[in-house]
């Protein structure tokens, strides 16, 4: 790559996951990708890509946005957290996803 590609790619994770992972985002996931907001909520129906978008921007700020050293020195924090009133599996993965993969008990 050059560093024209790696600029346009680290400013776009849409042209990124477009043109690298041949992934074509779903309107609502190009905007959650672009997004530079701290914190989502995306409201959208079962089955429509919400895992596969957080772990494209995981792995982009992973990819164009680390800080060197940064994971020397500082705990990982949870990324995301899924939550659905009516599905065990959501619970489960926030569980995780809040105590890095450990599991704990309910309160």
């Amino acid at each position: 790559m050059n560093l024209a590609a790696d600029l346009a790619y680290a400013l776009d994770p849409v042209l990124w996951a477009r043109e690298r992972l041949r992934f074509d985002a779903d309107p609502w996931q190009a905007d959650a990708m672009r997004s530079t907001a701290p914190r989502a909520l995306w409201n959208v129906c079962r089955q429509a890509g919400k895992s596969t978008t957080a772990a494209l921007i995981a792995l982009h700020r992973a990819l164009f946005w680390q800080v060197p050293g940064a994971l020397a020195i500082a705990k990982p924090a949870p990324v995301g957290r899924a939550v659905s009133q009516g599905d065990r599996s959501a619970s489960g993965a926030g569980r995780r996803g809040a105590t890095g993969g450990r599991e704990r008990s309910a309160p």
